[in-house]
């Protein structure tokens, strides 16, 4: 065998032998199963009033209040295993554009048993000036500061919100569509990790009882990031009456 043709028969086997290596450190993630999403059936029922603080003549108050209440079921639907109290005030910037801040109490049935979070909220809610034939388009980022019992660490968390709303001519009835995104913005000793926490994905109807009740009432997708565990989408009945005197 000449030289250069030993040359080329071991250069073949480091090669051949530095792809095996790359195999085998790879067979034990090829190997391993893909984590298992968790699944469940649920019930949200939520109350909002949202109104003016007063009137001033000949125009309207610019100040708004925000009350919101909610019951969450589980499993199948058999546990109330969450409860939220959300109260905000607001102050109209613009007709269109509405800035809020209040704070949340959000009470859970955890595997271990219940916990408490106290949850400040700033928002800005925007229905575009521009809109669809039709329809009407709403968008509200929110930036929340999580305060869970037992943790001493401040969760930042940032919710981007897309709403469309169709009035169905002729008819008291609506169909809805909105959309919600979740990051959070730092780790925490809780459990949060940086980066995309959930999404929820709104489909659903409206019924206009009146100019200032509306019954909503659909399907809501949630899909909750495991990270380090197993990923979580809820399949979720929607119902919220929402007030506006």
């Amino acid at each position: 065998m000449t030289r250069s043709a030993r040359t080329h028969s071991n250069t073949g086997r480091r090669r051949a032998a530095r792809l095996l290596g790359r195999l085998a450190c790879l067979a034990p993630l090829l190997s391993t199963p893909a984590l298992a999403t968790d699944q469940d059936t649920q019930l949200w029922l939520n109350v909002t009033a949202i109104g003016r603080m007063g009137t001033t003549d000949p125009t309207p108050s610019r100040w708004r209040y925000w009350l919101e209440a909610q019951a969450r079921f589980d499993q199948d639907v058999e546990r109330n295993f969450q409860n939220i109290v959300r109260p905000a005030l607001g102050f109209d910037i613009t007709p269109r554009v509405t800035a809020w801040a209040g704070t949340a109490w959000i009470g859970t049935e955890t595997r271990t048993g219940h916990r408490d979070e106290h949850r400040p909220w700033q928002q800005i809610t925007w229905v575009p000036e521009s809109q669809p034939a039709g329809f009407t388009l709403q968008l509200r980022p929110r930036l929340e500061q999580r305060m869970l019992q037992g943790s001493g660490d401040i969760g930042w968390r940032f919710r981007q919100f897309f709403r469309g709303i169709r009035r169905v001519e002729g008819t008291a009835w609506s169909v809805v569509w909105q959309d919600e995104v979740f990051l959070n913005l730092n780790r925490t000793d809780y459990g949060a990790r940086g980066g995309f926490d959930q999404n929820r994905l709104f489909l659903g109807v409206a019924y206009h009882a009146t100019p200032v009740a509306r019954l909503e009432m659909g399907y809501l997708n949630q899909f909750i990031a495991g990270h380090q565990r197993p990923d979580t989408m809820n399949h979720i009945l929607g119902v919220t009456l929402f007030l506006t005197p």
